[in-house]
């Protein structure tokens, strides 16, 4: 594992040999942001917008910066609310476990 600096250069290499979009970055620990070593080129990339680094503490921001959507929190019984990132994907899988279901009952 580690070697969360030199991750990134490769993937910033990546992104600037296919042509950057302005949307492209990591994702990473936040715990990890001292760690970083970057070179002069992606710390002026990230300055102008054209590359990104977020940091982030917890899978739910994480799944904000790639969703922009909130995930929601569970309730005692571990439902979470409907419009939620994560209640959308809890009822998909219910949806998807019903389906499953039928095809082993046939």
């Amino acid at each position: 594992m580690g070697g969360v600096s030199e991750k990134i250069e490769g993937f910033y290499q990546i992104c600037k040999k296919v042509g950057f979009t302005s949307s492209q970055g990591v994702m990473i620990p936040r715990q990890n942001v001292v760690n970083l070593t970057l070179s002069r080129e992606i710390q002026d990339a990230v300055a102008a917008g054209r590359f990104h680094i977020w940091a982030v503490s917890s899978i739910d921001e994480g799944i904000f910066v790639l969703t922009g959507e909130n995930p929601g929190k569970s309730a005692a019984g571990g439902d979470f609310p409907a419009d939620s990132f994560n209640g959308k994907v809890r009822e998909r899988l219910r949806a998807m476990a019903e389906l499953m279901r039928g095809y082993s009952r046939a």
